[in-house]
């Protein structure tokens, strides 16, 4: 077991580090390479005993070969199709991601772009700052009324759940198609008036660890 521990943050991240020397500062030296290429890795990774990696390059079987004495991979974020899950495994490195990372963010931004459409104010918007007139609604007719409207909502994983912040009271009703993790079939959801709550939203949690 060595004195110190060395991880490593290959991307994006590259500014003091405090929160993550707050919780691994007892018993590993951080660093940050804020590499844009998996070529910038070469001879900056291969010691490390964890890696942490967002999204600006992949990590391959060219890097996890190199890798002298990793014991696991974080991935920073929901996806890990950028990390080779097979050459980690054949290595005995696990691979560990964030299931929940960004899925209520994700959601107030889809709620947000949808009632921008719905209402015109993104055109609207784009024609003042042009210079193509004043804001008008006739711009952006018709703008029938939501009440009573309804939109499907696709969820196609852990990053886009239905909206849960959205106001309680809606007269926007919204059929949400879930891909259940538990039978792989997909459930219609309907919401009428109220945003429900309780059991809907306990879905299967994901497994952190992927690749064992």
């Amino acid at each position: 077991m060595p004195e110190r521990y060395k991880v490593i943050i290959t991307d994006y991240v590259h500014d003091e580090l405090a929160p993550e020397r707050e919780v691994l500062g007892d018993i590993a030296d951080v660093a940050a390479l804020n590499a844009f290429s998996e070529e910038e890795l070469a001879g900056r990774i291969e010691d490390a005993h964890a890696i942490m990696c967002y999204h600006h390059h992949p990590i391959s079987a060219l890097t996890i070969e190199r890798l002298k004495q990793c014991r696991i991979i974080a991935r920073s974020g929901v996806g890990v199709d950028s990390i080779d899950l097979a050459c980690a495994k054949a290595h005995g490195i696990p691979v560990t991601n964030v299931p929940d990372y960004g899925t209520e963010e994700v959601a107030d931004s889809a709620l947000a772009l949808a009632l921008s459409l719905a209402r015109g104010t993104h055109a609207a918007n784009s024609r003042l700052r042009a210079q193509d007139g004043p804001w008008d609604n006739t711009q952006v007719a018709p703008l029938p009324r939501l009440r009573g409207a309804s939109s499907p909502l696709s969820d196609s994983g852990a990053s886009a759940p239905p909206p849960q912040n959205a106001p309680r009271q809606s007269a926007l009703m919204s059929y949400s198609m879930i891909p259940t993790r538990r039978t792989g079939t997909i459930k219609l959801w309907e919401y009428a008036g109220q945003i429900r709550s309780g059991s809907f939203w306990n879905k299967p949690t994901w497994s952190a660890r992927i690749a064992t």
